[in-house]
This record gives C-alpha cells, structure tokens and sequence, in this order.
C-alpha cells in the first residue's frame, strides 16, 4: 500500500495494540494522528517514534468515552 501523503488516525495509541499500530504504520511511512487519554504518555509514544523526513505526527488528548471530550 502507498502511504505517500496518507494519515492514520490511531485512538489508543499510548499503549497496547494502539501503540503497536502507531509503531507500524510509522515504520511503513504514513503520517500519523495519535490520540490517548494521557498527555505524558503519549509524549513519551511520540519521543520513541523520532521524526523521519517526509512524515507528520499530530496529537490530541481526550478520552472518547466522554462526549464533551469529542465535542
């Protein structure tokens, strides 16, 4: 799959499957938008991933579980 100009929005990306995910498609070149509950913890996703040229990372702190959050 091409991943030249292509983002992934990845919810639970501070750990478990979402950060493995995260890992993977980062490896495989697509830009990525990373969502957790916790700002330390992803940061910490965020640091290990490092920058590659050509790729962007964003992300955004909220917990889906509270409709306030996603709104």
């Amino acid at each position: 799959m091409d991943s030249a100009n292509k983002y992934c929005l990845i919810t639970g990306a501070s750990r478990g499957l979402g950060k493995a995910l995260a890992e993977h498609f980062w490896q495989q070149g697509w830009s990525l938008i990373l969502l957790a509950r916790g700002q330390q913890v992803l940061s910490e996703v965020v640091r290990a991933l490092g920058e590659r040229a050509g790729q962007s990372l964003h992300t955004i702190v909220a917990d889906l579980a509270r409709q306030e959050e996603i709104e």
